[in-house]
């Protein structure tokens, strides 16, 4: 690229043009070879030129006189580069107000252009109007699920930011199948899986008799499971376990944090995981344990991807 610099004189006879640089903040000038005309167009700048000054010498037969000075200033340009990537977003419910946002910096400044997947990355469509660095949209039960980048591009090309998940993770609700008083209410499968929070729960498959002294407060947790969780079978409780969604990289993976009993040393504490609630799917050998110390077990799935997953508890005495 090349800089213009261009003056007007007046003068009879009509004056001569000579431009001259300065390479020092103006302490010396030198004539620039040929160039003798009203505008000066320089050769292809880089860095180096950056600071450089020209003015223009002009003259007749009377007089001289030099022009102002110019500086010419050059910016390096630069590949655009996210400094802040999209996060997931997990709403309670649909028709609420999803954001994501990122932070791009490059020169010259990047455009910007939303794009959504709906099958987990594979294909990509821009998102129309979507060119600011934050994009907010209404969800709806359709885009659980759906993933999100960014792409910005400027004269040195374009790059994508990294991709975030949108969730719409309904709160836990649930159905006491042994009857009596709920801490709140709603949706239970087969008296043992509860679904919630975009992730689903097993906490109730023990081998133990089926009938309402298996919960004596009944608030859903099962005697030997209240036992392993140290909470109260005599007391309502809400479940200690807590669930999130671990980020390796690009990667997301379920991952549960389970509470335990430091006295309940008779317990077997498993964490399975499947991709649909068939009795058969469950397994262990797609977990990695993370912590599992006298009070605390930490496991997250292995399988990567966006698509929904469950993941459950199991405690089973030893024999």
């Amino acid at each position: 690229m090349s800089a213009t610099f261009t003056v007007t004189a007046s003068g009879i006879p009509l004056p001569a043009y000579q431009w001259q640089i300065s390479t020092n903040g103006g302490s010396t000038w030198n004539n620039i070879p040929g160039a003798t005309s009203n505008s000066y167009v320089t050769l292809p700048v880089t860095t180096g030129d950056h600071n450089n000054q020209y003015h223009c010498l002009v003259s007749n037969s009377f007089s001289a006189v030099t022009s102002n000075a110019a500086i010419l200033t050059v910016t390096a340009n630069a590949l655009p580069a996210f400094t802040s990537q999209p996060a997931d977003v997990v709403l309670l419910a649909a028709n609420q107000t999803a954001t994501f946002t990122v932070v791009a910096s490059g020169t010259p400044i990047p455009t910007l252009q939303w794009q959504v997947s709906t099958n987990g990355g594979g294909t990509w469509s821009n998102l129309i109007g979507a060119t600011n660095a934050s994009y907010s949209f209404t969800a709806l039960a359709g885009d659980d699920n759906k993933s999100f980048h960014c792409v910005a591009t400027n004269s040195q090309g374009s790059v994508t930011s990294s991709m975030a998940l949108l969730l719409i993770a309904p709160l836990p609700t649930w159905i006491n199948p042994h009857g009596g008083s709920w801490p709140v209410a709603a949706n239970w499968s087969n008296n043992t899986v509860a679904s919630g929070t975009g992730i689903t729960a097993d906490f109730s498959r023990i081998d133990l008799p089926s009938n309402a002294t298996d919960d004596a407060d009944h608030d859903g947790i099962l005697n030997l499971m209240e036992f392993a969780l140290n909470t109260s079978p005599t007391e309502s409780n809400t479940l200690p376990i807590t669930y999130d969604l671990e980020t390796i990289g690009t990667d997301h993976y379920f991952r549960i944090t389970v509470p335990k009993n430091p006295s309940a040393t008779n317990l077997i504490y498993t964490v399975e995981v499947c991709s649909g609630l068939a009795s058969n799917a469950w397994t262990a050998t797609e977990t990695q344990v993370e912590s599992d110390t006298s009070t605390e077990l930490r496991v997250r799935g292995t399988t990567v991807g966006t698509a929904r997953r469950f993941i459950r508890l199991k405690v089973t005495e030893k024999p």
